[in-house]
């Protein structure tokens, strides 16, 4: 127990005294993404156990800061629905693949709350593209993304978002995306 308190006594404090953010207009990002695709209304969002994952890098962010609060990003996730949880409340019959390119404007808000330079949370809307097994639809996306700086050139970003289907009528239809990825500024 006192290895894991000096553990996060010494992350706090590195991320604490952090520099500033790199000036760069771009940054790129990098990850893994959860999917609670479980449809359900009992509003158990958190509940781990339906969320589909892949164990490897399925997350890929591009974006560039348009003014000091303002960016566009460019999102490409990739997973599987796996067929042993539920979707949209029921079973499917087989695992499905999972793709998305989503394009997300961010506002951070951060700076209207605390003036702290190891820390940007921003809201999120934007539209997206998806496919499931090779068939698509489309999405209104939502969410919130907190960045924490642990160095000038490295940022821990956690996201969550909800993506709203145009078409409800497929397995992929409103579903919850979280992502924790790496942000790396870059010229």
């Amino acid at each position: 127990m006192k290895k894991i308190l000096l553990g996060l006594t010494i992350l706090v404090s590195s991320v604490a005294m952090s520099q500033e953010t790199a000036k760069s207009k771009y940054t790129f990002g990098f990850g893994v993404n959860f999917i609670d695709n479980s449809g359900t209304f009992e509003n158990k969002f958190f509940e781990t156990g339906n969320w589909n994952a892949i164990p490897f890098v399925s997350a890929f962010t591009v974006q560039r800061k348009m003014t000091e609060n303002f960016s566009l990003s460019g999102q490409f996730l990739l997973n599987e629905f796996d067929k042993n949880n539920i979707h949209n409340g029921m079973m499917i019959t087989k695992d499905a693949t999972y793709a998305s390119i989503n394009l997300n404007a961010l506002y951070a808000f951060d700076s209207h709350i605390v003036d702290v330079k190891w820390f940007d949370a921003s809201v999120i809307a934007g539209v997206g593209a998806l496919w499931v097994d090779g068939t698509p639809n489309q999405t209104f996306n939502t969410g919130l993304a907190l960045d924490f700086w642990l160095s000038e050139n490295v940022a821990l970003r956690l996201e969550t978002q909800g993506r709203f289907a145009f078409d409800d009528t497929k397995v992929a239809n409103n579903h919850i995306v979280h992502a924790i990825s790496f942000i790396v500024p870059f010229k």
